[in-house]
């Protein structure tokens, strides 16, 4: 694709999703101000110069530019052969650049449709450009009828000023121009600003001519020679011709464009724009300019992409951390995972067994106490630890809260030390959301959102049920003795119970059967865990597994994305579309960059 028409839509696109990006990012200052640094060394290539429509009339942009003290304006006076811009001694005297041009250049300028990105605004006299009342983007306008058609000569402020808002008008006329004068001085030849303005001005494909002003003459302008061959040489610029003021000019002189003469003596500065191919010029100046477009672009889209990986892997890092924290857990069991083993054998009694069972009361409550004695049981074995007694229901639950509660504060203070060893831009965003994290109410949420769930889920119950209905096919010696106890279970309350009514007439029997219940648990119990075994660790593994995936999720909703929130919209924004759409124009622009 190629041609000035394709060209624009793509670069226009490209400006288009730029914007885009750049607004998507301004409700995160920090972070967008080092993702958009050095793009106004670049975003005026596009704005200043590729951003011209098609249709605007082809005008060859000449812009004088120097150091301060250079004598710009005097050379820009003297190129168009009158006054123009105001001249003064003091330093950053031009703070508004001045464009001059033919009258019907002039009247499509003021229109904003020749020089795109300026504010343009027509000037009333050469000290308007002292003005520093004007918009920053202010392009003063005039007209000189006698220059030839399609030639516009800006004077611009000093590339070296000690006004910060001067280098950044300097850059946007660099960008803007196709032939750039560079006026020197014995004083400003060697200046490093000055030379890696011209350096870059080169890069970008500019015509580089320069200028020694205020020369002398002595020798054949031999010191002058051998200053601007040492400038060429250090801005790298490719033997371009050279051009002198003789030192003995005067500011009240006559405005001669025959002054700034050639070095080799062979004709003005003047002549030698004149004799420029002012379509070739332009042509060769906009495909570097978008090559050059292409490369700045390229590094700043890779810059975003890292940037977004980077912010990717800080959220993944954070969850990983919120899992190894929460496989930290050890969660124990209640009645209602134990109790499973004493429903799975009560699962295998015939019909008589049943109706026996029923009428038990002992056997009626034995899922719960049997499952709760078998839970102390499977603990006491996972942690080597005696099984308590008292290990109600209620303790468990507040243990597994005072655990939970002190691995979030744990994992809350990680994250503190590791935001302030990230990069500023992040770390600000990190630390500012843990800052508005209240540790304490998280740890508490965390702890509802996870003890709440460490009751039998239907995944674990169907598991269960699987493990123990392979064991039980696989273990027959061991099943038939579960299943006598089993028997036992269901006939000694109902045997207890008939012996004490015989002798007591009734009397003692409620307070013999709450003795006899806890101990006929704890000997069922005792022979469960005997008879499952190390089935038992098989059994549990799941569940755990559950409770600690349960903690993970809740470490996560609770303190790890709380602590990201800042982090997690950027991540949002540059993964909902506009780098993409930079990329993908920017893929664009590059298919049209061989050729204009």
């Amino acid at each position: 694709m190629s041609g000035a028409a394709p060209q624009y839509e793509m670069i226009a696109a490209f400006r288009h999703a730029f914007g885009q990006l750049f607004d998507a990012m301004q409700s995160h200052p920090v972070f967008a101000g080092e993702m958009f640094t050095g793009t106004e060394a670049w975003l005026p290539l596009m704005d200043y110069k590729l951003a011209a429509e098609p249709s605007a009339p082809e005008c060859l942009v000449i812009a004088i530019a120097g150091g301060t003290n250079t004598g710009k304006s005097t050379v820009f006076n003297l190129m168009l052969g009158g006054k123009y811009s105001a001249v003064r001694s003091t330093a950053a005297a031009t703070c508004r650049p001045l464009a001059v041009m033919p009258p019907e250049l002039a009247s499509v300028c003021l229109d904003g449709r020749l020089l795109p990105g300026f504010l343009p605004k027509a000037a009333n006299e050469a000290e308007d450009t002292l003005d520093r009342g004007l918009h920053p983007e202010t392009l003063l306008v005039a007209d000189a009828p006698g220059l030839p058609d399609g030639m516009v000569i800006m004077d611009t402020p000093d590339v070296d000023s000690i006004d910060q808002k001067n280098w950044e008008i300097a850059n946007r006329l660099r960008a803007a121009s196709d032939v750039i004068i560079a006026v020197l001085t014995a004083e400003k030849y060697q200046d490093e600003k000055v030379i890696q303005f011209f350096r870059e001005a080169q890069a970008l494909g500019r015509v580089i001519l320069p200028v020694m002003n205020k020369a002398d003459g002595a020798n054949g302008h031999e010191v002058a020679r051998a200053q601007l061959e040492e400038f060429v040489k250090a801005a790298r610029l490719h033997h371009p011709p050279c051009f002198l003021v003789n030192h003995d000019f005067s500011l009240a002189g006559n405005y001669d464009p025959a002054r700034v003469m050639a070095l080799d003596g062979n004709g003005s500065l003047r002549d030698y724009l004149l004799e420029l191919d002012a379509t070739e010029t332009r042509a060769a100046v906009r495909e570097a300019t978008l090559r050059r477009l292409v490369f700045y672009a390229e590094d700043f889209v890779e810059r975003c992409e890292e940037q977004a990986e980077r912010v990717s892997r800080l959220k993944e890092e954070f969850d990983e951390r919120a899992d190894r924290m929460a496989r930290r857990y050890e969660p124990l069991p209640g009645a209602a995972v134990g109790g499973l083993f004493h429903e799975f054998v009560q699962s295998k009694r015939g019909r008589l067994d049943r109706a026996i069972g029923d009428a038990s009361r002992i056997v009626s409550q034995g899922a719960v106490v049997v499952g709760r004695t078998l839970s102390r049981i499977v603990v006491s074995r996972a942690t080597l630890e005696s099984a308590a007694r008292d290990n109600t229901e209620a303790k468990l639950q507040e243990s597994h809260r005072r655990q939970v509660e002190r691995l979030s504060q744990e994992l809350a203070a990680g994250y503190f030390d590791t935001a302030r060893n990230l990069d500023p831009a992040v770390s600000g965003m990190v630390v500012a959301g843990l800052d508005r994290l209240d540790t304490e109410a998280a740890a508490k949420c965390v702890s509802t959102a996870t003890v709440k769930a460490t009751g039998v889920s239907d995944d674990f119950r169907h598991h269960a049920e699987r493990l123990l209905e392979r064991w039980w096919d696989d273990h027959r010696g061991r099943r038939m003795v579960i299943e006598a106890l089993d028997k036992i279970l269901l006939v000694a309350p109902a045997g207890i119970a008939g012996v004490l009514s015989v002798h007591t007439a009734g009397v003692g029997l409620p307070e013999a059967m709450i003795v006899a219940g806890p101990f006929m648990e704890q000997f069922a119990a005792r022979v469960m865990e005997y008879q499952f075994g190390d089935a038992m660790f098989d059994f549990i593994s799941p569940w755990r597994k559950e409770q600690q995936e349960a903690l993970a999720r809740a470490l996560r909703e609770h303190i790890a994305h709380p602590a990201l929130d800042e982090v997690l919209q950027v991540l949002d924004t540059l993964e909902a579309g506009p780098l993409a759409e930079l990329r993908r124009t920017l893929n664009q622009c590059r298919q049209v960059s061989v050729k204009p």
